[in-house]
């Protein structure tokens, strides 16, 4: 059995990480790192692979379309959390030309090949447990297939949840850990030799994924599994938002005026 551990992070992104973490898995020692993890994926990896790959192809545009219906297209400011080489928010651009797009990731080589790739979207070297962006900052929040790669993903979701607006949507997705999913990823990890093998640092069902959520504070609004039931997709707001908004229709002096006055 394989043990991962965290080491040789940048000093930007380690500072970032628990000292209880980092020590934790640093102990466990192991023969892989993350970091060696990530640098196994090419920075084109996900433009290659819808490309030339046509069970990625099958994979990756089906998620895009079950992101984008539960994102929608009315965001100023859209944030990519874990967005690689920026492949995936390039797609969310097209169907948001008017919004903002930004996104992290903590592979530095993915980025930069990003940055050139895409020059309108916002693409930074960051670390996800730790955004680097003011609360309430983004309309619309993604992260698709991250949490089972993160050290905290409890740490990650909280971060997602303080930097949307209060009436803004974040659209979290992943593999729903069912037989045929993990039959099929040991498929392609182990015996075709994928470049993913040993980076699930975490084993995700849906059920234990949709939990995790709603004990950070969000409210699930809709979900919905696709692609044979491997994967599942919740659309997200904060708890209390709905009826936030109806007290303060309610008790908001000018439209009670406006009421009294239809009268």
């Amino acid at each position: 059995m394989r043990i991962l551990r965290i080491a040789s992070f940048p000093l930007s992104c380690e500072k970032f990480l628990s000292t209880s973490i980092m020590t934790f898995m640093a102990s466990l020692g192991g023969e892989k790192t993350l970091e060696h993890i990530w640098h196994q994926v090419p920075p084109d990896y996900y433009q290659k692979g819808v490309s030339e790959n046509l069970l990625q192809k099958m994979w990756h545009t089906r998620k895009l379309k079950i992101v984008l219906d539960l994102l929608g297209n009315n965001h100023n400011s859209i944030l990519d959390v874990g967005c690689a080489s920026g492949w995936f928010l390039s797609e969310v651009q097209k169907r948001n030309p008017k919004a903002v797009c930004e996104g992290v990731d903590v592979y530095k080589a993915a980025i930069e090949y990003g940055k050139k790739k895409y020059p309108t979207l916002k693409l930074r070297y960051a670390d996800a447990h730790k955004l680097p962006f003011r609360d309430e900052s983004f309309d619309g929040v993604i992260c698709s297939e991250v949490l089972e790669h993160v050290v905290e993903p409890e740490r990650v979701l909280r971060e997602i949840k303080r930097v949307l607006k209060p009436e803004g949507i974040a659209v979290v997705e992943m593999d729903s850990g069912n037989f045929l999913f993990r039959l099929i990823w040991y498929w392609w990890t182990h015996l075709r030799h994928g470049v993913w093998e040993d980076a699930h640092i975490h084993s995700f069902t849906a059920e234990k994924l949709e939990n995790m959520i709603q004990q950070v504070g969000f409210a699930i609004k809709k979900k919905k599994r696709f692609n044979c039931s491997m994967a599942i997709a919740f659309q997200l707001q904060k708890s209390g938002v709905n009826e936030a908004s109806r007290l303060a229709w309610t008790v908001d002096p000018r439209r009670l005026e406006l009421l009294t006055s239809s009268v």
